[in-house]
């Protein structure tokens, strides 16, 4: 027979729960408020079936609440439907929204895939620190991580490029990070950001690599002086003449037009 390691964790209880008092913590949970989780969920409110019906993982925390951690979009279509009063769920005691993102990363890591979105949320759940340091730049930038990844959805202020954001976070560290992106949270008010990865790397690269070095207020007078769809726009056309990126030809663009300023001061 072969040899297994003990098993790890407390055994579940399985209980029939009130649908009402069955709550989701947004902290670490995907967002719903997409087309294709609409799509599911009245998917599956319309077939709905118990011979195939899943439990649901469900947390039981030291004040008693209950909340999903795996299975909101069963939830949610019960709720739609108004005729499903309870549903089947397996209950763990956790000690709260921490010990729950690490069960909900683990238990859907595996079988569904998760969008960089839904990671970066579910690392804000669980306490990892880069995570926790990257949104406090976000909020002090006056911007906010998007709830989902599409585009055509983005609000003013929304960035979906949580994983340009770690890779920035990684190689120019906390401070240059929250100058760059209070930079572009300054310059760009209540503004739809368009391709806002490639306008970040440029004002990084500027400020790291430029000598003399560049004057942040200058700076911020540079960019007021286009919308981020203008830059984009300038962007590729130098890129059309031969520029290797996105993020070359804005940090040129960017340069000369602080040149400019600085010649007419």
């Amino acid at each position: 027979m072969p040899s297994y390691a003990l098993p790890r964790g407390r055994q579940p209880s399985i209980e029939w729960v009130p649908l009402g008092e069955l709550r989701i913590d947004d902290s670490y949970q995907r967002s719903i408020e997409t087309d294709a989780s609409r799509k599911l969920i009245r998917a599956i409110a319309a077939e709905w079936d118990w011979d195939v019906f899943d439990v649901l993982k469900v947390s039981r925390r030291p004040d008693d609440s209950l909340f999903v951690i795996d299975g909101q979009h069963r939830r949610a279509a019960a709720e739609l439907r108004g005729d499903i009063t309870q549903l089947p769920c397996v209950l763990k005691r956790c000690a709260g929204p921490a010990e729950e993102a690490r069960i909900f990363i683990a238990s859907n890591r595996g079988r569904k895939r998760m969008s960089r979105i839904d990671d970066f949320r579910a690392a804000l759940g669980a306490g990892d620190a880069d995570a926790l340091a990257i949104a406090r730049l976000v909020d002090a930038a006056g911007l906010k991580i998007a709830p989902h990844e599409q585009p055509a959805h983005v609000a003013p202020g929304e960035l979906m490029i949580v994983g340009s954001l770690r890779t920035l976070f990684i190689k120019h560290g906390e401070r240059a990070l929250g100058q760059a992106l209070t930079l572009i949270g300054e310059s760009f008010p209540d503004e739809v950001l368009v391709q806002p990865a490639a306008m970040l790397g440029a004002i990084l690269t500027l400020l790291a690599h430029e000598r003399p070095a560049i004057d942040p207020d200058r700076l911020f007078q540079t960019l007021l002086t286009g919308t981020t769809q203008q830059w984009s726009d300038w962007a590729n056309l130098r890129i059309l003449s031969g520029t290797q990126s996105k993020i070359i030809a804005l940090r040129a663009l960017v340069r000369e037009r602080y040149n400019t300023l600085a010649v007419a001061a």
